[in-house]
């Protein structure tokens, strides 16, 4: 069974350093990498942080994480993908982990927030 590791992003900086940590330890691990975005809001606004990719015609979440695949991707061993879901963030993230055989979750939480899960390798 391959190994996978989820990294779920909001578009924040940290959340994008939490990638590139999920991307180092996937790769010393041997490990695919997923990238999961959960939307709880129907309109997506390009991240603050990020205003220089509206030229890019960014105009949903799909589409920022076509962006972070494309820029990711080569320094990713295997493969890296995304998935997107809708609803409760720490539910779907969750769930995505169990349904998708995770083997390590790499996060950037507030401080004092705590997954409800079993067996999985939550990195911060």
């Amino acid at each position: 069974m391959k190994k996978r590791v989820l990294i779920p992003v909001d578009f924040s900086q940290g959340s994008l350093n939490a990638l590139e940590h999920g991307i180092f330890i996937a790769n010393a691990i041997d490990a695919y990498v997923r990238i999961m975005h959960v939307r709880a809001e129907k309109k997506f606004a390009v991240p603050f942080n990020f205003k220089e990719i509206e030229r890019q015609n960014v105009k949903s979440a799909k589409d920022f994480c076509e962006i972070l695949v494309e820029k990711y991707r080569k320094s990713v061993k295997n493969d890296l993908d995304y998935k997107l879901r809708e609803g409760k963030v720490y539910e779907e993230v969750v769930n995505q982990a169990k349904y998708s055989d995770i083997y390590h979750l790499a996060l950037s939480l507030p401080s004092g927030m705590v997954l409800p899960g079993e067996n999985l390798r939550i990195l911060f």
